[in-house]
């Protein structure tokens, strides 16, 4: 009996000693110590906020040059449309003054004047002619005005030599007043981007790239138009041929002979 009384006190201790974190003993561990290191918390390395911070940086980075590329796409397309409309837009109107073109001799004047000139390195046509254009129909008192309109190429600033991407095509207009006054200038950019401007015109058997010549009409018969602009990486070009009936001459019909 007194064997197993001893025998008690002494487990008893060791697991008293076990449980303070005393045991000595080789791989016994203490009751409760494996759960309190699992639930240990512990906060990032820096190597581990570096990878993080390099990989996010990365992310921005590529989100960043696709919307750059898609939104740089994106106006060019723009681009591209409104100078394609504005270049269509130009070749309609001037089309319709070289339809509607008179001739209007006045204080010595040209009724029409075509010079091929240049712009830079490319060809730029200069055009001056008199020609009639219809009012709003807001204006009942005055339903046509007649113009004096000048076409040519220039810059933001007017120069001619200005470059291609600044370079536009332009309608300046000024009116003829009845008692043969001139009114003051208009000045409108019809094509941005224009690069190629060329006209030429015929009298009838050729054609000329300069007007008026010796021994011709005041107003050729028809003209010819070019017009190129660019359009993103690219150059388009336009090209159109009108009939100008104040230039055109018909023969008298013969007269029917009497029976």
């Amino acid at each position: 009996m007194t064997e197993m009384q001893s025998d008690n006190t002494r487990c008893k201790t060791i697991v008293q000693q076990t449980t303070a974190g005393g045991s000595t003993w080789p791989g016994l561990i203490p009751a409760g110590t494996l759960r309190r290191r699992h639930f240990i918390p512990r906060g990032f390395t820096l190597i581990e906020v570096l990878v993080a911070l390099s990989i996010a940086t990365l992310v921005a980075l590529v989100i960043f040059s696709v919307y750059h590329a898609t939104s740089s796409s994106l106006a060019s397309l723009e681009s591209g449309r409104r100078r394609a409309t504005d270049a269509v837009s130009a070749m309609d109107m001037l089309g319709r003054d070289l339809v509607c073109a008179i001739d209007l001799p006045f204080a010595g004047s040209v009724s029409f004047m075509l010079d091929p000139g240049v712009s830079g390195e490319a060809p730029a046509s200069a055009l001056a002619f008199h020609t009639v254009e219809v009012s709003s129909p807001d204006n009942e008192s005055v339903r046509f005005k007649v113009l004096l309109v000048n076409y040519s190429l220039k810059g933001d600033e007017d120069e001619e030599n200005a470059p291609v991407n600044v370079r536009w095509l332009v309608r300046e207009t000024q009116q003829i007043m009845e008692d043969g006054t001139i009114g003051p200038s208009e000045i409108r950019k019809l094509a941005m981007g224009v690069n190629l401007f060329t006209v030429s015109v015929s009298d009838g058997t050729r054609w000329l790239e300069k007007w008026p010549v010796d021994g011709g009409a005041s107003v050729p018969q028809g003209a010819r138009i070019g017009l190129s602009y660019a359009a993103g990486r690219s150059t388009r070009h336009l090209e159109s041929t009108v009939v100008i009936p104040a230039g055109m001459r018909f023969a008298a019909p013969a007269a029917r002979r009497s029976q």
